[in-house]
């Protein structure tokens, strides 16, 4: 399950509907929002969202839903209708969203002037975001803008040339797309992507970063088929390797950093199935000195153990955890771990989980975090 952003009214009426239509079988067959939460592996709170058609789902949620509550297909095929009207309507705004995107990329580069399209962006079905073009607001894109003149500005008066110019701008943007999408403006992220992909003759490695942003972006923004298709063109890309000219920061994007991509696009579209072997696949080849990435890894995949109720797998998880909670400060981490303790008290946890869960919540107490 996925958070909102902004749809066409159309589209959102239909998910209201829908949603009403969930809520009408849920109370026919006297289930609670809890007991069908429980059946569809997810929280409470996010049965509520989407009955009120204020969060969406995927097929793995309509299709054990429908089960659940006997609908017999009409549930699954409701949602089958939204998901058809949603790609119709995309299919129209196509042109539209790569007009804005190339306007925006003209503001946004340096010189007020688009360096070459690359080829490699002309092939590619553009697949958007289930929502119309919106405009970014005006105060934050001229305080990229400015920052991204300042530093530039400041690079060119210690050395500096116009190659390190577009090097501080590519870090800039990157990191731009990467908040935007933890900030829930999946839209916005998959923009900034793009704009850097169509303005830029990017090396491999650098679109392999690229195209990652983008294969956030799309997952988020639910498009989960061109999220897979836009990553997997991302480990293409991996495979060429490094240019002699690469950025200095490009050694970023290695095999964990790709790894641990690839089990989040599972999480962003709600797949979370796949995406307990996605994390698992992301510590096997994570280094034994990078015991940051350890933890943090180790905690996502706690919380989807969680959430499709992987007890014995939780149950091992949980204590590879433990030991470094006192080792490593990260609040973030903590944040992840938190939300597990939450989540474990509205299921059915095996004994052993819930005292391991509890000798977890104590450990972090005494770390000097907790709620």
């Amino acid at each position: 399950m996925i958070d909102m952003v902004r749809e066409p009214e159309t589209i959102a009426e239909t998910r209201r509907t829908l949603g009403a239509q969930l809520a009408a079988f849920r109370q026919a067959a006297d289930l609670t929002q809890g007991q069908l939460a429980k059946a569809a592996f997810c929280d409470r709170t996010t049965v509520t969202h989407i009955e009120k058609g204020r969060a969406r789902a995927d097929e793995r949620f309509w299709r054990a839903c429908d089960e659940a509550v006997g609908a017999g297909g009409a549930l699954l095929a409701a949602f089958h209708d939204l998901v058809a009207s949603k790609h119709a309507y995309e299919q129209r705004e196509q042109q539209t969203r790569l007009a804005v995107a190339r306007a925006r990329a003209e503001r946004l580069t340096t010189n007020g002037h688009p360096a070459p399209s690359t080829s490699a962006t002309d092939d590619v079905g553009l697949v958007g975001p289930p929502a119309p073009p919106v405009r970014l607001d005006s105060v934050y894109v001229e305080t990229l803008h400015s920052r991204i003149r300042e530093l530039i500005d400041l690079d060119t008066r210690v050395g500096g040339d116009h190659s390190s110019g577009l090097a501080l701008q590519l870090l800039i943007l990157q990191n731009m797309s990467m908040h935007a999408g933890h900030l829930g403006r999946p839209v916005e992220a998959l923009r900034i992507a793009r704009m850097m992909l169509e303005t830029n003759k990017l090396s491999p490695r650098l679109e392999t970063l690229f195209r990652t942003r983008e294969a956030r972006a799309l997952a988020l923004a639910g498009d989960e088929t061109a999220a897979e298709r836009m990553f997997r063109r991302a480990r293409l890309l991996y495979l060429d390797g490094v240019c002699g000219d690469d950025l200095a920061w490009a050694w970023w994007i290695n095999e964990q950093e790709l790894a641990w991509h690839e089990a989040m696009i599972r999480v962003d579209s709600a797949d979370w199935g796949s995406a307990v072997d996605a994390f698992q696949a992301s510590i096997e080849v994570t280094l034994d000195h990078e015991v940051r990435r350890r933890y943090h890894h180790l905690a996502a995949l706690l919380d989807v153990q969680v959430r499709v109720a992987a007890w014995r797998g939780a149950d091992r998880t949980v204590q590879r955890v433990l030991p470094y909670v006192d080792e490593i400060g990260s609040t973030r981490t903590v944040t992840t771990l938190l939300g597990v303790i939450d989540r474990l008290g509205t299921t059915r946890a095996t004994p052993s989980v819930g005292e391991a869960a509890g000798q977890l919540g104590g450990i972090l107490t005494s770390a000097g975090y907790g709620h």
